[in-house]
């Protein structure tokens, strides 16, 4: 029974708990909780870290009859939960690349290191099954070949990864049929199979990519948040006839991700970039609950957001059209929220030289181009107080040498603050290097910019549900 208990208060947490926490809260003795929660870790039910590691509020740290561990529902098996010697795993990879004039790897191949050398060091028989897009989409481009990326994986592992030009057929099954622990290779494109795309999630284990792979491997392990929010046979067809799990890096974003589902208050957003709309959504959900104190705007976003309160802005409305951007019902419920603060000034280029222009101008017939000077000594003061931070966006026309300080000065104070750091998006997680600006305290950085976003508006994701733990 006190194990049911304690199931029942990690489930309506949703969140980390410490065994005090818990023990308050059923009305148990601490020492009976701490009983419970050793088996339900046993049993797989449970998860169980250093509390420093997983809590980032600082009082709730201060019990010392938690002995140091926090502990929370498991929402997914891991490569904790199986045991890998001598089994077969299917492991599905993001190693999209561009392809285009010539092969050039993305950051993934990194990402998806701790994941497979874990499988080789568990000596398990390593299938990958992984994508590469065309140059466009129109289908008169053949499908591309893999055989580069097994070449350049084979060098960051240092260890042979052979590609196979083989899905289903007789080459692939005798090909997975022959490894021995330690063997790695890399099957054919998954989209030169049609059913990959285009089959419906309850059709799926039904494929015959599924049928014939599922059939010759032990596990399947998905290490690919970046396409969470995808239904490709490949991401949900597997989990449904076989033993899943996530694999580390999936685990990490989820983990990262779930910091800001109840952040360490006060949680401050600094929101910007040139997908406003996309940010909607997002920003609604997390105001309605409460999630965040203080949004601070720039960008496309800001100005939709002056558009919505009735500022005339000019010249900005007119690009604005251009690129099909438009006040939505969702921004003009965010401009009533006290806590979402406009910049009060910007810089517009004129002539190309940088103009400060303050709201009282407009409406005028430049385009703004970065957030001003006061509002940027405004922003860095809201961040100094703040115990997380999420930024998505430059906060001006970086790839315009007069509109990066205000961009520069934001994030080189983010890398100083001690709050729970997270960085959204390519170009904002591009700009650190950019302008030379460490990472050593930034907590999180993730380009998943449309999974992490549906995740934390609570939408469901397809490949996180199916990967659930039931």
């Amino acid at each position: 029974m006190g194990q049911e208990e304690v199931k029942k208060e990690l489930k309506k947490s949703g969140s980390w708990l410490l065994s005090n926490e818990i023990a308050k809260a059923t009305g148990q003795s601490l020492k009976s909780i701490q009983s419970s929660l050793r088996r339900l870790v046993k049993w797989g039910e449970v998860k169980k870290e250093p509390a420093s590691r997983v809590i980032q509020d600082s009082n709730r740290l201060k019990e010392k009859s938690f002995a140091g561990y926090a502990y929370k529902i498991k929402d997914f098996k891991t490569i904790d939960d199986f045991k890998f010697k001598d089994k077969t795993v299917l492991l599905r990879l993001d190693l999209d690349s561009q392809m285009h004039p010539s092969f050039i790897s993305t950051d993934h191949f990194s990402h998806h290191l701790p994941t497979i050398l874990e499988l080789l060091e568990k000596q398990a028989k390593i299938v990958i099954l992984t994508h590469q897009a065309s140059k466009s989409n129109d289908g008169k481009n053949p499908t591309p070949l893999l055989d580069m990326h097994a070449s350049y994986l084979s060098q960051k592992l240092n260890k042979e990864v052979r590609y196979i030009d083989d899905l289903t057929g007789e080459t692939a099954q005798n090909s997975i049929k022959s490894l021995t622990p330690g063997d790695i290779i890399i099957l054919k494109n998954l989209f030169s199979e049609k059913e990959e795309m285009k089959t419906k999630f309850k059709k799926q284990k039904k494929t015959k990519l599924v049928k014939t792979l599922s059939h010759l491997a032990d596990y399947y392990v998905n290490d690919s948040f970046s396409l969470a929010h995808l239904s490709y046979t490949s991401l949900t067809g597997f989990p449904q006839v076989m033993p899943s799990c996530i694999g580390r890096f999936f685990e990490k974003e989820i983990e990262a991700a779930n910091h800001l589902l109840d952040p360490v208050k006060p949680c401050l957003y600094i929101l910007g970039g040139d997908k406003p709309l996309e940010l909607a959504p997002f920003i609604k959900a997390s105001l309605e609950k409460n999630r965040v104190n203080t949004i601070l705007t720039s960008g496309f976003l800001s100005h939709l957001l002056h558009l919505a309160q009735g500022k005339k802005l000019g010249g900005q409305e007119e690009e604005l059209k251009k690129l099909k951007i438009k006040v939505s019902s969702d921004i003009k419920k965010i401009a009533k929220y006290e806590n979402v603060i406009l910049p009060k000034d910007y810089k517009a280029s004129t002539l190309g030289v940088a103009e400060k222009i303050s709201l009282h101008h407009f409406p005028i017939y430049q385009s703004l181009y970065e957030i001003g000077s006061e509002t940027v000594e405004d922003y860095l003061g809201l961040i100094k107080n703040a115990k997380t931070i999420v930024i998505k966006g430059p906060l001006g026309k970086i790839e315009d040498n007069n509109f990066q300080e205000a961009t520069k000065a934001v994030l080189e104070e983010i890398e100083k603050s001690n709050a729970f750091t997270y960085i959204v998006g390519n170009s904002t997680v591009d700009c650190f290097k950019q302008f030379n600006i460490p990472i050593k305290n930034i907590k999180h950085l993730s380009k998943n910019t449309q999974p992490l976003l549906t995740y934390l508006t609570e939408e469901k994701l397809p490949t996180v549900e199916v990967l659930r733990t039931k």
